[in-house]
């Protein structure tokens, strides 16, 4: 009696198989009085995603549960690990949407809403961080801007 075994061929690729992901964040700044009007700070702008932020993505669950308001205004920069001036933080997360398309092209996306307490984050503001809870990490840094992109 013979047994056949079939040899299993491992297949190869040519050249190393190239899966591209973006990530990016941006923020809205609004201050709400306590009858609940909305008055626009600073419309949608970017930030940069620091390289401890790159790091912590794939060891903590946790790297965006706080925000960072401060006064420095040094350009951000990849090797930063904290606001230049950090003046109020805040874990007070009131609003998450997350949704994403499964059909191409492919994205997905989370909102967050921060509040800070009532004159807390008080004063000529003009940098933003998000991170760790505590801060202990910061995940990404920008210059607040005006409608006109300037800081």
């Amino acid at each position: 009696m013979n047994i056949w075994v079939p040899r299993a061929k491992i297949i190869e690729p040519k050249r190393a198989l190239a899966m591209p992901s973006r990530m990016g964040g941006f923020w809205k700044l609004e201050a709400v009085k306590r009858d609940g009007r909305r008055r626009l700070l600073a419309d949608w702008f970017p930030n940069l995603i620091v390289d401890a932020g790159l790091n912590v993505i794939g060891t903590s669950a946790s790297w965006i549960a706080a925000v960072a308001v401060g006064t420095g205004n040094t350009a951000p920069a990849a090797g930063q690990t904290t606001l230049v001036a950090q003046v109020a933080t805040t874990t007070g997360s009131t609003v998450d949407v997350n949704s994403a398309q499964g059909s191409a092209p492919y994205f997905g996306f989370s909102t967050r809403t921060y509040r800070f307490g009532e004159g807390a984050a008080a004063g000529n503001l003009a940098e933003i961080g998000i991170g760790t809870n505590g801060m202990v990490v910061m995940f990404s840094r920008a210059l607040i801007l005006d409608g006109g992109g300037s800081p």
